[in-house]
């Protein structure tokens, strides 16, 4: 039931309740654990958050960081949804291409 109220959250913009939402579905064998906290702080603009999160997402499932949008229509199949989860994705993923800046 997290990814419902984190899915509900992101496309209302509530982007701290959805890393909330996010940050308490604590299934660290299931991707969506690292996928939802990367979407959510990407839209946050936590960076460190961002980086280590999109890390830990890549490492533990590199074929969903490569083709993410495959993934995620698997499960969500509306355009706004994945919109706003793939706008987090990609603010994420930059973040993690040029590191913290301090």
């Amino acid at each position: 039931m997290r990814t419902v109220a984190f899915v509900d959250h992101l496309i209302k913009a509530e982007y701290e309740e959805a890393f909330r939402e996010a940050c308490r579905f604590r299934a660290p064998d299931i991707l969506w654990d690292p996928l939802m906290r990367t979407l959510a702080a990407g839209h946050l603009g936590n960076k460190p958050v961002m980086i280590e999160a999109y890390r830990e997402l890549t490492e533990r499932f590199p074929a969903v960081a490569r083709d993410p949008a495959e993934t995620i229509r698997i499960y969500f199949h509306f355009d706004h949804w994945m919109k706003a989860m793939l706008e987090g994705l990609k603010k994420a993923k930059q973040a993690a291409k040029l590191g913290v800046k301090t």
